[in-house]
């Protein structure tokens, strides 16, 4: 394997997953696809990095992620659950007083009991690949942090586990990484997965490509994300 270059090649699969792009408050959305955004931060929640990571971000955003949807037994789809945040909590008991929602002065909420309908939406059933490059100065941070991860990792919110190992191996180029890949389908040969859509990063020129916020210049407690763009590709041949 080159030793100039690194490309992790992750699995991304579990009952519920969520990747938001720009929903906030009381309606959260989710793409159909992982976010470079979600999948970073999986990376450094895995090695224990919090905070703004303004350095690592820089370095990992100017690299390539390239996603594989990849067809299953059961067909991807889309769950709205309705959640109720600070519900039925006694303001007088100190310890249940502090779950209550408050302004971000942490002042009381406006209503009586701060309770807040929310819906969010979650994808079912859906099972990811990604090939990323991450820099080369990282690559056995990440590695070590994907194996054993430091802190819990989900797949975008925090109620969406993988349902297998992240963490699929390290290669010198993206074709020795996709290779891998292919090669992990046919020998799991009982699930009968393929590739059915690919979504690359493209340029604003490209009549196909599609702006997403989702690439982290900031994280910690004020995230900041700027654009990129990215093509979808249907590779089934179904439509």
């Amino acid at each position: 394997m080159t030793t100039d270059r690194a490309f992790l090649l992750l699995r991304l699969e579990g009952p519920l997953q969520s990747w938001g792009d720009r929903s906030r408050f009381w309606q959260r959305g989710t793409l159909p696809f992982p976010t470079k955004s979600g999948v970073l931060g999986m990376i450094f929640c895995a090695c224990g990095l919090g905070g703004p990571q303004r350095e690592r971000l820089a370095l990992c955003n100017a690299l390539p992620m390239t996603v594989f949807e990849l067809s299953g037994k059961a067909e991807k789809s889309f769950l709205d659950d309705m959640q109720m945040i600070g519900s039925a909590y006694d303001k007088n008991d100190p310890w249940e007083k502090l779950l209550i929602p408050k302004t971000y002065e942490g002042k009381p909420a406006q209503n009586v009991s701060g309770s807040k309908m929310t819906y969010r939406l979650f994808l079912q059933d859906a099972d990811f690949a990604v090939i990323l490059e991450i820099p080369v100065r990282y690559r056995e941070e990440f590695v070590s942090g994907l194996k054993c991860p430091k802190w819990d990792i989900y797949l975008g919110r925090k109620s969406c586990v993988p349902s297998r190992p992240v963490y699929q191996g390290i290669f010198g180029t993206y074709e020795e990484a996709f290779q891998a890949l292919t090669e992990s389908l046919e020998i799991d040969d009982s699930e009968k997965r393929s590739v059915v859509t690919k979504v690359s990063e493209t340029s604003s020129e490209d009549l196909e490509g599609m702006l997403l916020y989702d690439v982290p210049v900031e994280f910690g407690e004020h995230k900041k994300y700027v654009g990129r763009y990215v093509k979808v590709m249907n590779l089934s041949g179904k439509h």
